[in-house]
């Protein structure tokens, strides 16, 4: 996907403005890989997401330039927390506020809840991973559909293909 983003804006640029326009179209489309991917690794590096979320902004960092995929890091991060607090609020209601608040509040204890044939750190990963509220693909998708259609007006290519 980040190839064919980056393939894409250099065709496109030296379509339109020669070979100035092959290195503008490199260059809006390596900076987007920058902010998507820069961003969600640091965030990655900090405990805060996972390897894929971090490989998904780079490549959609390609194809959208950095400023639209900062939007979109902005709109899906708020979007994440709603989603979050709605998942939070309803396994509250569900599990009731003891088990909701020691499933995604408390550390795991992965001694106690080791699985057969499993190390402690596999463990520690697997209930971790269990704790995750909202995978960021989905309000990514979403924030990236509002930011797209927002600005749809700002990307040529796609004003063309949809008007």
């Amino acid at each position: 996907m980040f190839g064919l983003g980056l393939l894409f804006w250099m065709v496109y640029g030296a379509y339109c403005n020669g070979i100035a326009g092959l290195f503008h179209g490199l260059g809006f489309s390596l900076l987007g890989f920058v902010t998507g991917f820069g961003i969600l690794f640091l965030v990655w590096i900090l405990g805060g997401g996972g390897g894929g979320d971090v490989k998904l902004m780079g490549a959609l960092g390609a194809w959208l330039g950095a400023k639209a995929t900062f939007e979109v890091l902005l709109v899906g991060t708020l979007f994440a927390c709603v989603f979050s607090i709605t998942v939070l609020a309803w396994q509250f209601f569900v599990l009731g506020p003891e088990r909701a608040k020691s499933r995604f509040l408390q550390s795991p204890d992965a001694k106690k809840r080791r699985r057969k044939g499993e190390t402690e750190e596999q463990a520690r990963k697997r209930l971790k991973a269990s704790r995750r509220l909202v995978p960021f693909a989905v309000p990514v998708a979403l924030a990236t559909y509002l930011v797209v259609a927002a600005g749809i007006y700002k990307f040529p290519v796609l004003f063309a293909l949809f008007s």
